[in-house]
């Protein structure tokens, strides 16, 4: 290996995921498994916790091999991830080492997960097992922790939008007409969304026509639709009418309009509970998905369908992994109506 320098992922300063992951560094948990798609996001994590403990960290992917920050390239030698894994067993000290989507190899070669529980019973090292994955098998659930990334809040994404707007007009000379407000509003729309989700989304508004205005934001929520859309799991749907278009549920709509207020800030700093949710039934066609669009209208708030079906895989630990991830988005985007249908 050389001794220049790689690029490092930016460690985050101060986050709740940070100081989550530097407890389990300092707790001398062995393996981590970190199930995200944010994977700059997450190295950055690593790096602030890592930094924190005063760990070293270590990189390790099929295509670089092992690389140690500090180092210009990786370990030709260690591409293959059991190769990887003995020369890790091998380096004294408490370092942290993120190997990504190594968790997709432990079903096709059994000796991995075996050098895995030798790593956590001999070494001081932490492996961060880095990258979308189902169930933590059985063998390794004693040895190891999960860690499951949040999806970025307004705070984030608004920090993350301004920055990205500013190098924008900095190096291509974007222009953007959106005061502070506009600047929160577009933020808003987007959450739910991976910041490299969000780059997607501004890159496609931004170099339409080099400037970004108010119309914009509401091309964002359609990119936002059309993305959510994609994980096949989640969808952002459109509502156009209130209760008003509604023909009967007259107690559920007193119901829904009682607790508009709710949300209010007003009613939450006085104590006020939200409504948490409620179990429509009936026969098909009695409007039952019309009524949840409605409700949605109704309280302002954007609509999340979640298909139960659409929840269920053959691969074990899948269906699980679809519905934290459709549970997470819908954190996300909170306050929000989840709308499950044919549950």
């Amino acid at each position: 290996m050389s001794s220049a320098s790689p690029p490092v992922p930016a460690p985050l300063q101060g986050s709740a995921p940070q100081d989550e992951l530097g407890r389990l560094i300092r707790s001398r948990f062995s393996i981590v498994f970190a199930g995200t798609h944010e994977e700059a996001r997450a190295e950055g994590i690593v790096a602030g916790a890592a930094r924190t403990c005063s760990r070293r960290m270590w990189t390790w992917s099929v295509s670089e091999g092992l690389v140690g920050h500090g180092e210009a390239a990786g370990d030709t030698a260690t591409t293959d991830p059991r190769q990887a894994l003995e020369r890790i067993a091998g380096i004294p000290g408490d370092d942290v080492f993120v190997l990504r989507d190594l968790a997709r190899h432990l079903d096709q070669d059994p000796k991995i997960e075996r050098l895995l529980r030798d790593i956590a019973r001999n070494s001081n090292a932490t492996l961060v097992l880095l990258g979308p994955h189902g169930a933590v098998p059985d063998g390794l659930q004693h040895v190891s922790a999960t860690f499951d990334l949040p999806r970025p809040d307004h705070a984030l994404i608004d920090a993350h939008v301004r920055a990205r707007l500013a190098a924008a007009a900095r190096e291509h000379g974007i222009r953007q007409v959106l005061d502070d407000a506009g600047l929160a509003n577009l933020a808003s729309q987007l959450r739910g969304l991976t910041l490299e989700q969000v780059d997607q989304v501004l890159a496609h508004l931004l170099h339409d026509d080099g400037v970004l205005d108010h119309e914009d934001v509401a091309r964002a929520t359609a990119e936002k639709a059309r993305l959510l859309a994609a994980s096949g799991v989640v969808t952002l749907e459109s509502t156009q009418h209130g209760l008003d278009w509604v023909a009967g549920f007259d107690e559920l709509k007193q119901w829904v309009s009682s607790r508009s207020r709710a949300f209010e800030p007003a009613a939450v700093s006085f104590g006020i509970k939200p409504p948490r949710g409620l179990l429509l039934t009936g026969v098909p066609g009695c409007g039952k998905s019309f009524v949840a669009k409605a409700i949605a209208h109704t309280w302002n708030m954007p609509l999340l369908r979640l298909d139960a079906g659409s929840l269920f895989d053959s691969f074990i630990g899948a269906s699980e992994r679809n519905l934290r991830e459709a549970l997470a988005t819908a954190d996300a985007v909170a306050p929000s109506v989840l709308w499950i249908d044919e549950i």
